[in-house]
C-alpha cells in the first residue's frame, strides 16, 4: 500500500491510500478480484489497484476513472515511477 499524504493517524491501518497492491493466490483470488475491489472504491484517495499474479508473471493495473469511482486498467499516475515486471518477480519462480 502506498499513501500519498503525511503521517497516518493510526499505526495499525491506513485510511488514505493512493495505491493498493494485492498478491493473488488461488485461495483468495475471487475475493481480491471482486469483493475487495468494490470495498476499495470507498477510498476516495485510492487512484490505483494492482493485482499481482502468484502463479504467472502478470500484473493487472486498475486506475480510478471519473467521479463514479469505477476503475479501469491502465497506468497509475500517483507514483512517478515504473517498475519492470522482472523486478516484481525477482527471486520468485513462476
Amino acid at each position: 500500500m502506498v499513501v500519498c499524504q503525511g503521517e497516518p493517524p493510526h499505526s495499525q491501518y491506513e485510511e488514505s491510500p493512493c495505491l493498493v497492491v494485492e498478491v493473488l493466490s488461488e485461495a483468495t483470488e475471487v475475493i481480491d478480484r471482486r469483493e475487495k475491489l468494490w470495498r476499495y472504491r470507498e477510498f476516495r484517495t485510492l487512484q490505483g489497484y494492482l493485482k499481482v499474479e502468484s502463479r504467472a508473471r502478470r500484473v493487472e493495473v486498475c486506475v480510478r476513472e471519473g467521479v463514479d469511482g469505477l476503475f479501469r486498467a491502465v497506468e497509475v499516475r500517483c507514483l512517478d515511477l515504473g517498475i519492470p515486471l522482472e523486478a516484481v518477480y525477482e527471486g520468485v519462480k513462476v
